[in-house]
């Protein structure tokens, strides 16, 4: 290959490893910032200041040296950069890391632990990669004549090596290998690509790869308490399954704060309270058969306890986003085929699809852990569940909120307003859970004469929803689908929370 040839393709690698760098950043700091706006804002803007950074480095130091063994140190520089990532990043998970910073607003917080960690795993390198363009454009400068045309193909090569770099980490590498094996596939495919550069230069190659290798053992995910079953970077979160000493298994998500679904292997354990009285949710309504239809359903808890205990009454719908879950729910957690018909959808892409009506609708969808999605609690969304109710059909949600007062809920409750007749809330108590039943008539004396199911998680159950009352309407905002920042509002009740509890 010509020196001119072997250029565009360092130019092209250098711009793929770029785009790929960015796009698993938000992946590798998930564990522990989850995928916020705020996380986001800085992936970016340490990407950008490192590539100003280095274009102007580049610059200058092609001025001084410009050689082409120089710009492969700096290339393989930057492989041994990000060759070490999976040994920084879980630092950036540790308890003394998070506590450093609660003094601070929690938008604030999560913005400057975020933006640290940004600085201190992808600076270095990517500025590194960023010197490599003008360094291109200079070499190719003591050749070449018509440098208006050259440069033009470096930047259009490089951003083709972009285009490529967006698309694999986000369809094929992590959904197969994971975040931190990206980064290292990338970070060894760009130091291969100086490595031939070298040629003669052997050594350099032995001690790259060797640090390759040690990275490679280094991808363990965030640790937590109990034996590790399954674990999984999807194309939506990092999903782990955790066995208990006492046989429970838990599924997690992202930074591992909240417990998505469990599953003890006895029919109808309880768990939580609030599982156990979302789990009941159809006693508020005397129609049987009837259909209930879960959004968000994870690991399937609510829909198998209902299903346990309305048996043949009940046919039930599960909605969950993502196909891994739905996997490792049928793997570990208890969720068989046949008694809930699962789809694979956005909660309200499916509602926005179907003509079915049901006659309770539970939603219970999180991302990043403990944030409602956004676009499932705006007043456009609920007007939609309201048009998919059976007659004297409800709607039962649960909402984490540290008070009734709070934001969040006062919030949803507000817009629920909007759309239902009846809106009522109860304490979920289980840490900061709220129960809000909606709908156009709710009747709430069934529950004192039920006697289905165990005995444990049916007082579970009437212990939350007997506190069940009519929410009281506040002069909190309406959320739409313009306006509803439930991950400033979570960020919020999270950081005052554990400020108060501390």
């Amino acid at each position: 290959m010509s020196e001119k040839n072997y250029l565009y393709l360092l130019t092209f690698v250098s711009g793929m490893v770029v785009m790929a760098v960015e796009l698993d950043a938000s992946r590798v700091l998930a564990p522990f910032f989850g995928t916020s706006h705020y996380v986001w804002t800085n992936i970016i803007a340490v990407i950008l200041a490192a590539l100003s950074l280095g274009y102007v480095l580049g610059g200058k130091i092609s001025e001084k040296s410009p050689k082409l063994k120089t710009l492969l140190s700096v290339v393989c520089a930057a492989s041994l950069f990000l060759m070490l990532v999976p040994m920084i990043s879980p630092f950036f998970g540790s308890v003394w890391f998070a506590k450093t910073f609660m003094w601070m607003p929690a938008q604030y917080a999560l913005l400057m632990q975020s933006l640290i960690a940004m600085l201190v795993i992808f600076f270095i390198p990517v500025a590194f990669l960023g010197m490599v363009s003008p360094f291109i454009i200079k070499l190719f400068s003591q050749t070449e004549q018509a440098m208006g045309d050259v440069s033009g193909k470096v930047f259009a090569i490089g951003t083709a090596g972009s285009f490529l770099g967006t698309f694999l980490p986000a369809i094929v590498t992590i959904p197969l290998i994971g975040s931190k094996k990206t980064i290292l596939l990338f970070a060894t495919i760009l130091f291969l690509t100086a490595a031939f550069g070298f040629l003669r230069k052997r050594h350099i190659a032995v001690v790259c790869l060797l640090i390759a290798t040690i990275g490679l053992t280094s991808t363990t995910g965030v640790a937590h308490a109990g034996k590790l079953l399954y674990e999984k970077e999807t194309p939506y979160q990092y999903m782990q399954v955790i066995q208990n000493i006492d046989g429970s298994k838990y599924l997690i998500f992202n930074e591992g704060v909240s417990v998505q679904s469990i599953y003890k292997d006895e029919k109808l354990a309880s768990t939580h309270k609030y599982i156990d009285a979302l789990s009941y949710a159809p006693e508020l309504i005397e129609k049987r058969p009837m259909k209930v239809l879960v959004i968000g359903l994870a690991g399937g808890t609510i829909a198998r306890n209902i299903k346990d205990l309305y048996g043949d009454q009940v046919k039930i719908t599960g909605v969950e986003i993502d196909p891994y879950v739905v996997e490792a729910a049928k793997k570990f957690m208890g969720l068989k085929d046949g008694g809930i018909d699962v789809v694979i959808s956005d909660g309200r892409t499916f509602l926005r699809n179907t003509d079915e009506s049901f006659d309770v609708i539970i939603v219970d969808a999180y991302s990043n852990q403990l944030t409602i999605p956004f676009h499932l609690a705006t007043q456009e969304f609920f007007m939609l569940v309201k048009a998919h109710l059976a007659e004297n059909g409800i709607m039962a949600t649960n909402i984490n909120d540290s008070n009734e007062d709070s934001m969040i809920i006062s919030s949803e409750i507000a817009t629920l307003k909007t759309v239902f007749t009846d809106v009522m809330v109860a304490d979920g108590k289980q840490a900061i859970n709220y129960i809000v039943i909606a709908g156009n008539k709710i009747e709430t004396s069934r529950l004192k004469k039920t006697k289905i199911g165990p005995e444990q998680i049916r007082l579970n159950a009437l212990d939350v929803l007997s506190g069940l009352h009519p929410a009281k309407l506040s002069d909190a905002r309406v959320l739409t689908d313009d306006w509803a920042p439930l991950e400033k509002m979570t960020d919020d009740m999270i950081w005052r929370y554990y400020r108060e509890a501390k």
